[in-house]
């Protein structure tokens, strides 16, 4: 689960001009220790401090684009990270993760649309002196061939120009946000437009590909008992363990072998039986025993004498 959600989970680190924590980030936090959620990117890295939002109204920076996990499911996180801002005044986060045993089958291939309007590409195509008949044959035995050799270099080339621009708008964001000067800003401004011109492709050729779903869930009877039992078992999760190098595990199985060794050696006898010696120990110990005037006192039934000496020095008001 992830998204913008107009709060900050901890005001000293994920805002550059800290206040007092809101309502509705208590809130947030409560939800996410209910479903038993935590912020993946807080827990990878700990002590650093990024910014995925900027208001140009309060000039300020914050960190309120979070991604929510499982606890379950930490094992599988490989890396998180912001990307620079691009066409939204949002940084979009990047989650690596691979979760076992689940099929990835290949990939269907689809023509590039947005080729047919690139001038260089159709000077790939053009026409020769063939009958249609052969340039027919010919066109479908090697287009594929070509457009995927073209579309390759051409993504190549993007991701090359992408990657420069990106990591330069980031230093130009750290450094405005560090030293606040207009020469910072200005530079910072300039080189989100350029992207904002790169990413303008990238964002109509996504939008043209993209096939939306949507699902309706309606109130169900089952809805309050699965909520109970889902935070029952958020209660019991242990999602990782110290080991004895000192290393942290996430790995369910190996959390679980872990648990199995520490009770298997609580339980079990690590000394070798000794009964001369038990025996030994036993007969030497001197324990004191009753006379049996003393004895007889003890046994004996308790007097009238006794019965008022006891409710005289009782409190005031106290039953004896």
């Amino acid at each position: 689960l992830g998204g913008d959600t107009n709060c900050v989970l901890d005001d000293v680190a994920d805002r550059w001009k800290p206040r007092s924590t809101s309502k509705m980030a208590q809130a947030l936090s409560t939800a996410m220790a209910d479903l038993g959620v935590c912020d993946i990117w807080r827990v990878c890295h700990p002590r650093e401090q990024q910014f995925s939002f900027y208001a140009i109204v309060h000039d300020s920076f914050s960190r309120t684009d979070l991604a929510m996990i499982s606890l379950s499911l930490l094992y599988g996180v490989e890396g998180i990270e912001y990307l620079a801002r691009q066409i939204s005044d949002h940084s979009p986060l990047k989650l690596e993760i691979t979760l076992k045993d689940v099929p990835v089958g290949p990939k269907r291939w689809h023509l590039n649309q947005q080729l047919l309007n690139d001038q260089s590409f159709k000077e790939i195509n053009e026409p020769t002196a063939l009958s249609p008949q052969v340039l027919w044959e010919s066109l479908k035995a090697y287009l594929r061939g070509i457009i995927l050799a073209y579309s390759s270099t051409q993504k190549k080339r993007y991701l090359m120009e992408l990657v420069n621009l990106e990591h330069n708008l980031s230093s130009a964001e750290s450094s405005y946000y560090k030293q606040d000067t207009p020469e910072s800003y200005s530079e910072w401004l300039k080189i989100h437009k350029e992207l904002d011109n790169l990413s303008t492709k990238k964002a109509e050729y996504s939008l043209a590909r993209t096939k939306a779903r949507y699902y309706a869930q309606g109130d169900r009877a089952g809805r309050v008992l699965a909520w109970q039992l889902k935070c029952e078992a958020t209660e019991g999760l242990i999602p990782s363990i110290q080991l004895e190098n000192g290393q942290v595990t996430l790995d369910p199985k190996n959390i679980n072998d872990r648990f199995v060794k520490f009770y298997k050696e609580l339980y079990s006898t690590h000394q070798i039986r000794d009964t001369d010696g038990t025996h030994n120990f036993l007969d030497n110990i001197q324990i004191p025993q009753l006379s049996e005037e003393t004895r007889d006192l003890l046994e004996g039934q308790i007097t009238e004498e006794e019965i008022l000496q006891e409710g005289s020095l009782s409190l005031p008001g106290l039953s004896p």
